[in-house]
């Protein structure tokens, strides 16, 4: 805002008369939805724009470039919803506070990529999966409380951070491949969480949980790593493979795993755990050139 006096002359003295306020507007943000809803597989955004979104479902392939601007979003996700179909997020930042940011069901595919930002509420999930597929690579999360929330699902995540969330990466009953020097961080020791959490559910009593995790850096939650228990409910056990990857300071251990089967812990560091650098109960596997430093 400019403020300016103008003045006039009284008596042989110069006095202010009024004021004259220059005032920049505020643009109102556009509404995504349209753009979206319109023919065509690609959106091209302005970068200098903020749009807004509420929860919108897709069902034909979408590819939205972003080129760097931001998509403020209520209520819940920009989703794909049909299946076979693909929603691409390229260079976006979408902050929010619905329910989830960005979304994938019923068979479709949703790929996040090339510096796209994701900033949640500390409630709410910054991306959730249901029987679908997830490419995450180059990517950000901040501030959900579950990053990657995902039940029946494959996901792939390369080269992401994953920092201020409870729960790093939820896994229902699925497949995550974790790698290319990911970084998932909590350092919260009130509300640690989970770095990679892996449940079975009666939901699906034919589907184990199971991770691949090669060169991440895991620093703080309780557990970095952990499987939870199945036998007594009588679903498939979990399983984990780990290896080029450090964990540094978790509050509990770096690795818990109840009823787990075939984990491997294989070429990686353990810094400063709090409690054990490993825990293993009612399990099986292979530990291998793997360091444990207080």
């Amino acid at each position: 805002m400019d403020k300016r006096i103008l003045t006039h002359w009284r008596n042989g003295l110069l006095l202010p008369s009024l004021y004259l306020l220059s005032v920049t507007p505020v643009l109102a943000a556009v509404d995504l939805g349209p753009l979206l809803a319109a023919p065509g597989a690609t959106v091209v955004l302005d970068g200098d724009t903020v749009y807004s979104s509420t929860e919108i479902s897709l069902t034909t392939d979408k590819t939205i470039l972003c080129n760097g601007a931001t998509i403020q979003s209520t209520g819940g996700p920009i989703r794909i919803s049909a299946p076979n179909t693909t929603l691409t997020v390229d260079d976006c930042t979408i902050e929010g506070d619905g329910w989830a940011l960005l979304g994938a069901l019923n068979g479709a595919e949703l790929v996040v990529r090339n510096n796209t930002r994701l900033t949640g509420n500390g409630a709410n999930s910054c991306i959730y999966v249901k029987g679908s597929v997830l490419g995450l690579s180059g990517a950000s999360i901040d501030q959900c409380r579950w990053g990657v929330n995902m039940e029946n699902a494959e996901a792939f995540i390369h080269g992401t951070h994953i920092d201020n969330t409870v729960y790093g990466i939820q896994n229902v009953a699925g497949d995550v491949t974790l790698a290319g020097n990911s970084l998932l961080q909590n350092l919260d020791p009130n509300n640690p969480g989970t770095g990679v959490s892996l449940i079975a559910s009666v939901s699906y009593p034919g589907r184990r949980a199971s991770a691949v995790i090669r060169d991440t850096t895991f620093n703080g939650f309780g557990n970095a790593i952990d499987i939870q228990p199945t036998a007594a409910a009588g679903l498939p056990a979990g399983t984990v493979e780990v290896s080029d990857s450090e964990f540094n300071g978790p509050y509990w251990s770096a690795l818990a795993a109840v009823d787990a089967e075939n984990v491997l812990f294989a070429s990686s560091r353990v810094n400063g755990a709090f409690t054990d650098g490993l825990y293993l109960v009612n399990s099986t596997g292979v530990i291998e050139d793997v360091e444990v430093v207080d």
